[in-house]
């Protein structure tokens, strides 16, 4: 996905239409789906404890090959890669991470 050298989706560049009037710049909120696996018997603490953490919008636990899925939203790449590497990955019992960015236009 095209993306400027400060982290921001350039919307335009991935084929989405930008309605801005002339001069201004239009940023697409960019949603990013994490896929969590959790240490055995550790999912409802972890779910729990990734609630706490404000940029997180949402939380659910899952079945399938990972135990929880969490929702953060960002205008800028570089905020979300620090909120899943710091902020997320100080939570115990996190044994995987996946994070998944949405490509579809808000």
């Amino acid at each position: 996905m095209p993306v400027s050298r400060h982290g921001q989706v350039k919307p335009d560049r991935v084929g989405f239409p930008m309605q801005q009037a002339k001069g201004e710049t239009t940023l697409m909120k960019t949603t990013a789906y994490i896929l969590i696996e959790a240490s055995v018997g550790k999912t409802v603490e972890v779910a729990k404890n990734l609630k706490e953490i404000k940029e997180i919008k949402a939380v659910d636990m899952v079945t399938g090959p990972f135990d929880i899925i969490a929702v953060v939203e960002s205008d800028d790449l570089e905020d979300i890669g620090g909120i899943v590497s710091t902020r997320m990955h100080m939570v115990g019992g996190i044994v995987k991470t996946i994070t998944c960015l949405a490509v579809t236009p808000n």
